[in-house]
This record gives structure tokens, sequence and C-alpha cells, in this order.
């Protein structure tokens, strides 16, 4: 190989691999969602949680985003979390138990605004 196509090849192919990285396309949620590769996540926008019920794991760490342009609580109905007053841009996270059984259902709502609920659901 010559120089000139060693520095063509550690440009283009990180480049490619960047380009494949970024074309998958992923659909809208509908509500309920699995967690999948990149960690089950939870995020507040538009006062209300997306997705509003999501499939977790014994053992999988669930992160609640703010993306909106308020405050907002991740609180668990039975108390097993409770992320305080969250402010926009913040993050909070919660590891679901490894005991955790299949069909454990674990409701969340927000303190702030009571519209806004969620639930956890373990596979």
């Amino acid at each position: 190989m010559t120089p000139r196509r060693g520095v063509v090849s550690i440009v283009v192919v990180p480049l490619l691999l960047l380009a494949v990285a970024c074309s998958s396309s992923k659909k809208a949620s509908t509500g309920t969602t699995t967690a999948g590769s990149g960690g089950p996540a939870v995020v507040a926008k538009d006062i209300a949680y997306s997705p509003s019920t999501l499939t977790v794991k014994p053992g999988d760490t669930v992160t609640f985003s703010n993306k909106d342009n308020t405050t907002h609580t991740f609180t668990a109905d039975d108390g097993s979390f409770d992320s305080g007053r969250e402010a926009p841009g913040k993050s909070f996270t919660f590891a679901i138990p490894s005991s955790a059984t299949a069909g454990t259902k674990i409701a969340f709502h927000c303190e702030i605004h009571s519209s806004m609920k969620g639930t956890l659901t373990v596979s």
C-alpha cells in the first residue's frame, strides 16, 4: 500500500462507518418500547413521558431525561426511586433490581404534573 492510500484509508473508513451508523432509522414511538442496545430510556418532553411504557430486564439501568422546558420529577409510585426535581437538560438513572421478576410493573409519575404517568415492565 502506498502512503497516500494509507492516509485515504485512515480517513475514509471511519467516515463510512459513521455514515452507516447514522443511517439506521428509528421508528416513531407508539408508547411502548423494548429496551435496546442504547439502554432503556424515558424522556420527559411536552409534559409527557416518552415512551410511557417501557419493557426492561432485571439489572438494566434506565435513564430518565428531562428534555422539556420545565422541571419534572421521575417518581415511582411504590417509592423505589425518586429523582427529585430535575431541571431541563438534566437526567436521572435507576437500576432495575436484579431480583425483579418477569411481569413486575413499576408505575411512575411526575410530582409536579399529575397527567404525566408511565410504567416500567420487567420481562
